[in-house]
């Protein structure tokens, strides 16, 4: 009996990797986890002092994607393609909804994960209250399935009344062909 040990260890370890591997799913409620105790932090705006959201959708390619959505991306929409990436323009809102003008921050996309390869990030201004402020730039991306994370206030130096609201996902299938991968010459 001992014999079939190790094959069934084997097994369940790499169901396990299989399942640990797997993209979380995307959906409407996808959004960051509860908010912090909300501790003053040195070098933070502090409570009041700014109330930061993003607005309803990403622009991806020309595409809206609203926030927790998947879209498909067609890589004929990409600005440039290089080493079998597609280049991508995107652009969202952050808003303020405080009664006083929030403190510039940072805003970052990240794939795959919250914490995952940094594709672009960009200073948020100070935004007067009411006010919004877009941010935009580009990507790359191979083609394939990704979940892209974006969040404002992405160094954490602001303390909100809500920060369950600054970090959003969206699915994205890049189809098509993003040209020849380079030739990567070995160390």
């Amino acid at each position: 009996m001992s014999k079939y040990r190790l094959p069934i260890a084997v097994a369940l370890l790499c169901c396990a990797s299989i399942h640990a591997a797997a993209q979380p799913p995307v959906g409407s409620g996808d959004l960051q986890s509860p908010p912090d105790p909300q501790i003053e932090r040195p070098g933070s705006s502090g409570p009041g002092q700014g109330e930061l959201e993003m607005e309803q959708e990403l622009q991806l390619a020309g595409i809206l994607i609203p926030w927790g959505g998947d879209a498909e991306v067609p890589a004929d929409r990409a600005d440039a393609k290089r080493d079998g990436l597609c280049v991508f323009r995107y652009r969202y809102v952050t808003r303020n909804t405080d009664r006083a003008a929030s403190h510039p921050t940072s805003t970052r996309i990240t794939r795959d994960a919250r914490n995952g390869a940094v594709l672009h990030g960009t200073l948020l201004p100070s935004i007067a209250s009411g006010g919004s402020a877009a941010s935009s730039g580009k990507i790359a991306l191979a083609p394939g399935r990704w979940v892209l994370y974006v969040q404002i206030d992405a160094t954490d130096r602001m303390i909100e009344r809500d920060e369950t609201n600054n970090l959003r996902r969206v699915g994205i299938s890049v189809r098509g062909d993003c040209g020849a991968r380079a030739l990567r010459a070995s160390p």
